[in-house]
């Protein structure tokens, strides 16, 4: 008697939570699959005339990626080349990479609606050839933006190069 009564309070009392319990929902969205972020991404080129005195352009080029950090503290890191965007003799664009490195650039992030998102100083460095001849210059940098300004970005704005070179007249 007493083990029937067992099984009686097992089928109408514990057997329903135990279904209960493994037949729960989950409330939680499904994972939507998204790129990610930390995959370097080809924001392609500009060229720009630089100098009002001298009509040689400057190609940029600009490849981001996004590194995620702990409380929104993510970082922006980016790989930016600049060279001169046609043919001319090794001391030429020497000349012409020497006057540019003087000068400031800042790389202009923008939101599609044309918003800056951030303004940001590159630090270049000088690219050589076997002759140390001046033929480029690089930046490999980073700098702190959390994940949805990055989206904002590299989902649908855009990038531009502005400069500063004070009065700097040609060779």
């Amino acid at each position: 008697m007493y083990n029937r009564s067992l099984q009686t309070l097992f089928a109408f009392a514990i057997a329903p939570c135990l279904l209960l319990a493994q037949s729960g929902t989950n409330d939680k969205a499904p994972k939507v699959a998204t790129p990610s972020l930390s995959k370097p991404v080809d924001m392609g080129t500009s060229e720009l005339r630089l100098f009002e005195d001298d009509p040689r352009e400057i190609k940029f080029r600009l490849v981001t990626s996004w590194i995620p950090g702990e409380k929104h503290q993510g970082m922006f890191r980016y790989k930016m080349d600049a060279w001169k965007a046609y043919e001319a003799t090794d001391e030429a664009v020497e000349k012409l990479l020497q006057r540019v490195s003087r000068c400031t650039i800042t790389l202009e992030l923008y939101d599609k609606d044309g918003f800056v998102l951030r303004r940001h100083v590159v630090p270049f460095h000088r690219g050589v050839n076997e002759q140390a001849r001046l033929h480029s210059l690089y930046a490999n940098d980073a700098f702190q933006m959390d994940a949805q300004e990055y989206r904002q970005f590299v989902n649908s704005g855009a990038w531009a190069v502005s400069w500063d070179c004070g009065f700097m007249p040609a060779d």
